[in-house]
């Protein structure tokens, strides 16, 4: 296991109280797009998946850069173990 067992309970608090804030801002956010219908020729819908698929791309390249293989390999890892 990664994480000490002190820490687990933290870690999936923070995760699942992430997913809610998601899903609460999610929509308002996907309402705000879709009043963009028209901009450029575009519906609204066609709106939020072009920025959706743009900020996928960039957190996957800015990711595929920075994650490690293993966590023995990650520097702040080891230096909390």
């Amino acid at each position: 296991m990664w994480y000490k067992r002190h820490e687990c309970g933290l870690r999936m608090a923070i995760f699942f109280s992430a997913a809610t804030a998601a899903g609460a801002f999610g929509g308002l956010l996907a309402r705000g797009i879709v009043e963009m219908k028209g901009v450029g020729g575009l519906s609204g819908w066609q709106w939020i998946f072009i920025l959706e698929g743009i900020v996928t791309i960039i957190v996957g390249m800015f990711l595929s850069l920075t994650l490690t293989l293993t966590h023995t390999l990650s520097l702040s890892l080891s230096l909390c173990l």
